[in-house]
């Protein structure tokens, strides 16, 4: 499938990056645990899920559940992607 990935942190290279990807056949929304659509997950360098959002990624949510989790990471970024 096509894949995105914009570096958050370009000058860290264990950085939380983001990433737009289609799942053309849906095995990494299995893999995932993928129920609703859309949904947006937080991975960390080390592929762990920290975060994951079932609904429309907005400034709201981004402030209210990603900002605090990428601040606390030291990563904070003030626009939703």
């Amino acid at each position: 499938g096509a894949h995105q990935c914009a570096n958050v942190g370009a000058d860290n290279p264990g950085a939380y990056r983001r990433t737009n990807d289609v799942d053309a056949d849906g095995q990494l929304g299995l893999d995932l645990g993928v129920y609703g659509a859309p949904e947006t997950f937080l991975i960390n360098p080390r592929g762990e899920i920290v975060l994951r959002h079932v609904g429309e990624m907005n400034q709201r949510v981004w402030d209210d559940k990603f900002a605090p989790v990428l601040q606390q990471a030291g990563e904070a970024s003030g626009v939703a992607p």
